[in-house]
């Protein structure tokens, strides 16, 4: 857990990259949960640096809670939906909801980044050339493979980028918004996006997927020579021993249930029940 000073200097940095784009400044206080902030209305925000937007998007002003507004509660259907202060619902099974923390979220969802998502824990579930930072799907990066447009490369992840971002007005979209420094589309649920994006309930735009996907199973079969599509839908190396996992690549290092596994996924540092303490982030199951 970030101490005080940390959280304080958050919130400080935030808000200055908030004004510097021209956007509504909040302050911090106390009815808000983790590192949200909340408006003069005292509504929970979620904030990066372009600025904030409800955590809630059905929370209205001057409620008594701290306007995070959210609960979660069980559907006739079985469906959990969150729940605002208005009455409002949201169905993570059509769009993706806010969240304060992992109990807002249907049991098999993770609250990653103010939203229901479900989450990654090893690399491998995110495909060839992609990492798992903090619990989403994201292409990885070095020195010889550069982000996109609008993104940096932070501790091998790509990240939306505010000193270069792909736009700052919906101008340099013809017209279409721009959120987190990047064009986008705007939706009321997942159908609404192209493929390989979701609805973010509280902005009202699409967003990259940074969900796992199984990648093997069916008509797909997996690239290595030798692999096998394993029950839980990836790619793995069979062994009954680890000097065929090292013949295989010298980064394995176990025979885990017969599968090749390296170090990050026999002991990881981090992951998604496991988070980096004070603040750091986690990238391939390492702390950042």
């Amino acid at each position: 857990m970030r101490s005080n000073s940390s959280v304080s200097r958050s919130v400080r940095t935030v808000l200055a990259l908030a004004t510097l784009f021209g956007l509504p400044l909040a302050t911090a206080c106390n009815g808000c949960d983790g590192e949200l902030v909340c408006d003069a209305n005292n509504n929970c925000q979620i904030c990066n640096a372009y600025g904030c937007h409800d955590a809630d998007p059905g929370s209205t002003s001057g409620t008594s809670d701290g306007g995070s507004g959210a609960t979660g509660s069980s559907s006739s259907t079985g469906v959990v939906e969150t729940s605002s202060s208005t009455g409002g619902t949201c169905d993570p099974s059509t769009t993706t909801c806010a969240c304060t923390q992992k109990s807002d979220c249907p049991s098999e969802l993770y609250c990653i980044d103010g939203l229901c998502l479900e989450g990654c824990n090893y690399d491998f579930e995110c495909g060839p050339g992609n990492v798992c930072a903090d619990g989403k799907c994201t292409a990885g990066c070095n020195d010889m493979v550069p982000c996109d447009t609008g993104y940096a490369c932070v501790n091998g992840a790509c990240q939306p980028d505010p000193t270069n971002p792909e736009c700052t007005t919906p101008t340099d979209c013809n017209g279409l918004p721009c959120v987190n420094g990047l064009c986008t589309t705007a939706c009321t649920v997942n159908t609404d996006c192209p493929a390989g994006k979701l609805c973010d309930s509280t902005s009202g735009t699409c967003f990259d997927d940074p969900t796992p996907k199984p990648l093997c199973g069916g008509a797909e079969m997996c690239p290595g020579a030798g692999q096998v599509c394993g029950a839980d839908g990836y790619c793995h190396y069979p062994c009954s021993n680890v000097q065929e996992c090292k013949l295989i690549d010298n980064r394995f290092v176990a025979c885990d249930q017969s599968i090749c596994k390296t170090e990050e996924e026999v002991n990881p540092e981090c992951d998604l029940d496991n988070p980096c303490p004070n603040g750091a982030s986690c990238v391939s199951n390492k702390c950042q």
